[in-house]
């Protein structure tokens, strides 16, 4: 893996975004992670939000 090339992953998401983007008003999309240890405490979560947060109403 190339640190300036995009992985096999990001090249899907672009690919992807590049296509549903024009499908959408603000060209933002919301997007989840799975099964991770969430700071501040370490607690287990299976699904979050990759940005925002509680203060957001996304916790």
């Amino acid at each position: 893996m190339s640190p300036y090339q995009l992985n096999a992953y990001a090249l899907a998401l672009t690919a992807v975004g590049e296509i549903i983007q024009h499908y959408d008003s603000d060209k933002m999309f919301p997007a989840l992670g799975f099964g991770a240890k969430l700071p501040p405490d370490g607690r287990v979560s299976h699904e979050f939000p990759l940005v925002g947060g509680p203060e957001k109403g996304l916790g």
